[in-house]
């Protein structure tokens, strides 16, 4: 009986050598209360970029005689804009998750034997404990805000579309065939229609050999030049079509509990383009986490069920790998495999005595020496 008290005496002798650390699941009112720690473990954030292309199409000032003229029913009819999207990326990001906070503090009676050597990133994400110096050799992959820089659509009016050929052009063709320019617009669209024929007969000529001048190493260029006076007057006709291409983002930061749920990232509409998630028109761009084929951690035991402390462990993370499938319109996008850290298990590590290492973007530990 003495020999168990004996060595139950040292056993509590031995425990209060050593530091005593409180660590809390701490909330912002945490914050203030008595001398300690605040550190994050990081989450991801997706930055989804989308490729989209916008056309704008513009109706020729002579459509309304394409088909009885040029007999053609390929032929802007409305002044329009569509938008489509071509390809999409996704890309990870970290950042502190704020609903994995924590709050160490050491008892009053530990410490002069105890320290909070902690090493944490700007944004307070833990790196290291127990190092008197600690340099971090891993970057955490941070949003800058050159991340956030698009190429951003030029908006076009109808009013200021550029017909080369312009009415000036066509009264002037008026003066040199001796046509009066009092001439109603359908015989305009005729005279436009006997210059098309024009130049496509100046071009066959140039390709063919039948052109007697010799145009040398220019002949290439004068083809070409003749082409695009006949598409000018064609568009008279037919219309102009100018496309512009650009990227637009947008951030998304999934929670724990979307691991296997469709997460709304953003709608799209084809008159209107990228839209919020939010926004009443358009529809869904989707983005679902497919964990069947990776693994995911099933350990995820909850820490602070009974209480919202525990002694002497640190609380880490360890990220879930999952594939990323980013959907419209029953249509993939982009499948990328990603490991996120939210949906990822929390775990503890002895802290007393011990020196600690973290990747500070997924919140893993990388080394634990004494």
């Amino acid at each position: 009986m003495k020999k168990t008290l004996f060595a139950i005496i040292l056993l509590l002798s031995a425990t209060l050598l050593k530091a005593q650390y409180t660590v809390i699941s701490a909330n912002d009112t945490v914050m203030n209360q008595g001398e300690g720690i605040s550190y994050f473990l990081p989450q991801n954030v997706l930055k989804i970029t989308f490729n989209i292309k916008e056309t704008h199409y513009f109706i020729g000032p002579y459509a309304e005689y394409a088909a009885e003229i040029l007999e053609t029913n390929d032929y802007i009819k409305e002044n329009k804009t569509v938008f489509e999207i071509v390809g999409a990326e996704i890309e990870t990001y970290t950042v502190a998750d704020p609903q994995s906070r924590f709050y160490v503090t050491l008892n009053e009676k530990a410490k002069e034997q105890g320290t909070l050597n902690f090493s944490l990133t700007e944004d307070g994400i833990i790196q290291a404990f127990g190092y008197d110096s600690y340099t971090s050799k891993i970057d955490q992959k941070q949003m800058e805000l050159i991340d956030f820089e698009e190429d951003i659509a030029i908006t076009v009016d109808p009013k200021f579309i550029d017909f080369i050929v312009s009415e000036k052009d066509i009264e002037d063709l008026c003066d040199s065939m001796n046509v009066s320019k009092k001439i109603s617009k359908e015989d305009k669209a005729l005279l436009i229609k006997k210059m098309i024929d024009k130049t496509r007969s100046a071009y066959f000529d140039l390709v063919t050999g039948f052109q007697e001048v010799a145009y040398g190493n220019t002949l290439n260029n004068m083809a070409e030049l003749t082409q695009d006076i006949e598409n000018e007057y064609i568009s008279l006709f037919k219309g102009k079509k100018i496309v512009q291409n650009y990227k637009k983002s947008v951030i998304v930061t999934p929670e724990a509990h979307q691991i296997n749920s469709n997460l709304t990232v953003a709608k799209f509409d084809a008159n209107s383009g990228i839209l919020p998630a939010s926004a009443k028109n358009g529809n869904a761009i989707k983005l679902q986490f497919d964990t069947s084929k990776v693994t995911v951690n099933q350990l995820n035991a909850d820490l602070f069920k009974k209480s919202n402390s525990i002694q002497n462990k640190l609380v880490y993370r360890t990220p879930a790998s999952v594939v990323a499938t980013l959907e419209f319109d029953n249509n993939c996008l982009t499948k990328k495999q990603l490991r996120i850290n939210q949906f990822g298990d929390l775990l503890t590590v002895p802290m007393n005595n011990y020196k600690l290492e973290f990747n500070p973007n997924t919140g893993q530990l990388i080394s634990i020496n004494r």
